[in-house]
């Protein structure tokens, strides 16, 4: 028995998911956002904000209740290396010259939703999707365990999982992948406008301010590392104790802190390009691709290929196309803005862990344009008034306004 029909159906209710459901329903798209958990809610994330995000939240009515709750402005990156010397470099900021900020998911994931609703979007929460059946010719049935079947045209998976591969191939991966963990500090010796990056082998991680709760100056410790190295030294724990011993800069960040919270831990992180549609199926966010941590841009391509995807089947939509054809258009844009932040952010984890590319990586790092330049090609840097990349610009401009 089918509870709901819709023309799109969005699994998942993080910032990707969120965006994409409340531009959807902007966009006079009936829209229904399944979101398994319970909001607020915490997550392992670095929680840093870059001014490449601020268009869209623009858009969607909510970057001042975002900054509202964010930490002070981040206008400077320091790293530390494997082995080798700091890296400093200075941080863009935004047209309106606002510089990137650290805010807990648990306070941004919320507005993003809530703002979905107002919107339009009909969020189901909790609801957990179990399975999705059908093809974009007769439409899709999607099965959940607290809300019934919902009927859909198009569906936009927004959970943060890759598309479904092979035990086999899964097995493969395994030694590659990486673990994720995060807590809250207070006591850090870290400037309240910089955020700190740090690596030893096999492990990094990245120390910066974050909004503050109950009067407390409250500061993001994430971290990754290789599951090998966890599965050799222990949890989270274990795995700072060897970071601290081997980063000298992070022991002294840490020599006066304190932790305020439990560690959160997520995995496995499988950094690298997925698949972006399949047969009316699309991917945003982490489903789409996961970069590296290091480069602090995931919070912000999540929201923007929320946008892009948004903005593409709306206009898609209404112009009579395809599943096929919005596809098409999705994935040229998508590539053209995001895969050079997963390349170059592979590259940056490779010169933080490994003991050889991070000495060669921070001599090159004291030559103050090739620091600029890392930075750029890091994602931060993107033309004023625009939501995303030059190309898929002409896209989130046309797209509906709230």
């Amino acid at each position: 028995m089918v509870e709901e029909a819709c023309d799109v159906v969005v699994i998942g209710g993080g910032p990707a998911g969120a965006v994409a459901g409340a531009l959807l329903a902007a966009g006079g798209v009936d829209v229904i956002v399944a979101e398994q958990k319970t909001f607020p809610r915490q997550k392992v994330c670095g929680e840093f904000l870059s001014p490449g995000a601020f268009p869209v939240l623009t858009r969607m009515g909510v970057l001042g209740e975002v900054l509202d709750r964010a930490g002070p402005e981040i206008t400077e990156l320091a790293m530390y290396p494997s082995v080798g010397l700091k890296i400093r470099a200075r941080l863009p900021s935004d047209g309106a010259g606002r510089f990137a900020r650290g805010v807990g998911r648990h306070h941004l994931d919320t507005i993003l939703l809530d703002r979905a609703r107002r919107l339009g979007a009909r969020v189901l929460s909790p609801c957990h999707v179990r399975k999705v059946v059908g093809e974009s010719r007769d439409g899709f049935v999607v099965h959940t365990d607290q809300c019934g079947v919902i009927e859909s045209k198009l569906i936009v998976f927004a959970n943060g999982l890759p598309p479904a591969t092979s035990k086999a191939a899964q097995r493969s991966k395994l030694m590659r992948q990486m673990v994720g963990f995060k807590a809250y500090f207070e006591g850090c010796e870290l400037d309240d406008h910089t955020i700190g990056l740090y690596g030893c082998r096999g492990i990094y991680g990245g120390l910066q301010r974050t909004g503050d709760a109950a009067g407390t100056r409250r500061y993001n410790l994430a971290f990754v590392a290789r599951r090998a190295v966890m599965e050799h030294l222990g949890g989270a724990d274990a795995l700072l104790s060897r970071l601290r011993q081997s980063n000298h800069a992070l022991d002294r960040a840490l020599a006066k802190a304190r932790r305020i919270d439990r560690w959160y831990a997520w995995g496995p992180l499988q950094p690298g390009m997925r698949r972006l549609f399949d047969d009316g199926k699309f991917y945003v966010g982490n489903a789409a691709g996961e970069v590296q941590p290091l480069v602090g841009e995931g919070l912000t391509l999540a929201i923007r290929s929320g946008a892009l995807a948004a903005d593409t089947i709306c206009l898609g939509l209404r112009g009579g196309m395809s599943a096929a054809e919005i596809a098409a258009r999705y994935e040229v844009l998508w590539r053209e803005d995001f895969s050079g932040r997963h390349y170059w952010g592979n590259w940056f984890a490779t010169m933080m862990t490994h003991p050889v590319a991070g000495l060669v990586g921070s001599i090159l790092g004291q030559i103050r344009p090739v620091a600029q330049w890392g930075v750029g090609v890091s994602g931060k840097p993107f033309s004023p008034g625009t939501t995303v990349g030059k190309s898929s610009s002409r896209i989130i401009k046309g797209g509906a306004q709230s």
